[in-house]
């Protein structure tokens, strides 16, 4: 499928031809238009612009956009993703099949912190887990507790 765009014709099946509008963009992501730009001005993601400036997206940018999303909601800082962005942008230029660390390490990176009693062994305390954990949740613990109690 070829489609027109700068009266030149692109082929859409590459995933790197400009497509998509940033409201497509938006919702296909699941970021707003704002963050979207945001990132485009920390030069995270570099869409085409049209003559008039809109910016147009590819589907490597739409990918792009979730990867980066990805690393903000696992508590990467901006610099951190430039640097992973720059690996993955490397990668791709030479056709390497080597992720970048980010795409590697992240479970590992972050599972140590999914409990936080792992970190901090203070939280283990009865006292302190009633102020920390939500009412519903519930560990074997307070579970035998509560029966304890009754």
């Amino acid at each position: 499928m070829l489609a027109y765009l700068n009266s030149g014709l692109m082929d859409v099946r590459d995933k790197r031809t400009p497509v998509y509008a940033m409201g497509t963009v938006s919702r296909l992501t699941g970021l707003s238009p704002r963050q979207i730009r945001y990132y485009d001005k920390l030069g995270l993601v570099t869409p085409f612009r049209t003559e008039g400036g809109h910016r147009l997206y590819s589907q490597q940018d739409v990918d792009d956009l979730l990867f980066v999303k990805d690393l903000f909601e696992r508590g990467y800082l901006a610099t951190e993703i430039r640097e992973e962005m720059s690996k993955r942008n490397q990668a791709r230029k030479s056709g390497s099949s080597v992720r970048p660390v980010a795409e590697m390490d992240a479970s590992f990176r972050f599972n140590s912190l999914s409990e936080p009693s792992s970190v901090f062994p203070m939280l283990k305390r009865p006292e302190v887990l009633k102020k920390v954990r939500p009412r519903g949740h519930q560990t074997s613990e307070t579970k035998a507790q509560r029966q304890e109690d009754k």
